[in-house]
């Protein structure tokens, strides 16, 4: 084991802390990999379920471009909205549980403005 990988006990008690959205998880990973997409959990509620705190938010990245994220959540959700198509990102509403999917990508900045160029991916 690396210095860099967390304790199996760590690993075990941040699995345990994300049962109560693996039904959501499962659910929208089999939806995009019915699509023939990538789905990963990333951002805060990775971080939150290692520190023991529930996340009813979940951030995902997908390989799914912006469209078909937005038609894959629209079949699964009771609302969709565009957080910012430019940079990839759709939300959605289901019960208490909001989502908001990210297309693979990377960001540069101009040292100008805040806001990124943006490209597309293929891999997490």
């Amino acid at each position: 084991m690396s210095d860099r990988q967390p304790p199996a006990a760590l690993l075990r008690a941040a699995v345990a802390n994300l049962a109560p959205v693996l039904p959501v998880l499962t659910d929208l990973g089999e939806r995009f990999a019915a699509a023939g997409h990538e789905l990963a959990l990333v951002g805060g509620p990775v971080r939150d379920a290692f520190l023991g705190r529930p996340s009813n938010d979940l951030d995902l990245t997908t390989s799914a471009g912006p469209d078909e994220t937005e038609r894959i959540l629209t079949g699964w959700g009771s609302a969709t909205w565009d957080m910012g198509r430019a940079f990839g990102t759709i939300g959605a509403r289901r019960g208490a549980t909001v989502v908001e999917v990210t297309t693979y990508r990377a960001d540069a900045y101009d040292g100008v403005t805040r806001k990124p160029v943006v490209a597309f991916g293929d891999s997490l």
